[in-house]
C-alpha cells in the first residue's frame, strides 16, 4: 500500500533520482544501470509526439511509474544477450531474471513482460483463451516498445523490421481501437481485474469480435501444430 502511495506522488520531472535510489540497492551492472535511465530519458523525450500520433496512450505519469515499479518489485537480474548470437530475449518471472539486447527498445520489451500479469476475459468458448491470451500478451509488448522503436524524438518512423509479428499487431491495434483505455490498464490497474472484451455484451460489436477471434485462433493454429490438432478434435 505504501509503495501504491509512493508511486502515485512521483513527479515525472524527478523520475532519474527516484530510479536511482531503486538501483542502487541492487546488483546490476553499471552498463545495465544507465541503460535503464537511458531508457526512461528517452521514453519522455519521445512521448509528446507519440501522444499526438498515437492518441489513445497511456499518461506519462502512470506508464514511468509503472515501469519503475516493474523494476523494483520484479527485476533481480539483469544481463544482456551478445549482440551478434541472435539469441531470443528471456525473461524468468519466477526468479525475477532478464536476458536481454543492449538496447533500450529490448530492455522496455523484457521488463513490460516481466510486470505483465494474465488478462482476465469474457470469452464464449474457454478453447479460445490461449490463442488470445497470446495476442494479447504480444500485442501489449509490441503497443508499448512503440514509443522507443517508431519515435526519436524528433520524427516519427515506422520500423515495421522491428515488429515481432506485423500480423498480430494489426490484431491487436484493431482492438484497441474498440477497447482502448481497458486494454492500456490491463496491467496498470490489474488489482481491479477488469475484463478485456466486456463489450461481448454490446450486440454492435459482436461480429466484431468475432471475426477477430476467429483470425487470432487462425493465425495461432499455424504458428502451434499441436493447438491445430487440439482444435481440430474441438471441432
Amino acid at each position: 500500500m505504501e509503495a501504491k502511495k509512493f508511486f502515485s506522488k512521483l513527479n515525472i520531472k524527478n523520475y532519474n533520482d527516484e530510479l536511482e535510489e531503486i538501483l542502487e540497492e541492487k546488483s546490476f551492472s553499471f552498463d545495465v544501470k544507465n541503460l535503464l535511465l537511458s531508457m526512461l530519458y528517452k521514453i519522455e523525450n519521445a512521448y509528446k509526439d507519440y501522444k499526438v500520433v498515437k492518441v489513445e496512450v497511456l499518461p506519462i505519469k502512470e506508464l514511468i511509474s509503472y515501469i519503475i515499479k516493474t523494476i523494483q518489485k520484479k527485476c533481480f537480474e539483469i544481463e544482456f544477450l551478445l549482440p551478434d548470437k541472435k539469441e531470443p530475449m528471456q525473461v524468468d518471472k519466477n526468479k525475477g531474471k532478464i536476458l536481454c539486447y543492449p538496447n533500450e527498445k529490448s530492455l522496455l520489451s523484457a521488463i513490460w513482460y516481466m510486470g505483465e500479469e494474465e488478462a482476465p476475459m469474457m470469452l464464449k468458448y474457454t478453447y479460445t483463451k490461449e490463442a488470445m491470451q497470446k495476442m494479447l500478451s504480444i500485442g501489449n509488448d509490441m503497443n508499448t516498445t512503440e514509443i522507443l522503436r517508431d519515435f526519436n524524438g524528433w520524427s516519427w518512423d515506422i520500423a515495421t523490421r522491428e515488429i515481432e509479428d506485423i500480423r498480430l499487431n494489426i490484431l491487436y491495434q484493431s482492438l484497441l481501437l474498440i477497447d482502448g483505455k481497458r486494454l492500456l490498464t490491463m496491467n496498470i490497474e490489474s488489482e481491479e481485474k477488469s475484463s478485456i472484451l466486456i463489450q461481448k455484451n454490446k450486440k454492435e460489436f459482436e461480429p466484431f469480435f468475432n471475426i477477430l477471434v476467429n483470425a487470432t485462433l487462425n493465425l495461432y493454429k499455424k504458428q502451434n501444430q499441436e493447438m491445430a490438432q487440439k482444435l481440430e478434435q474441438i471441432k
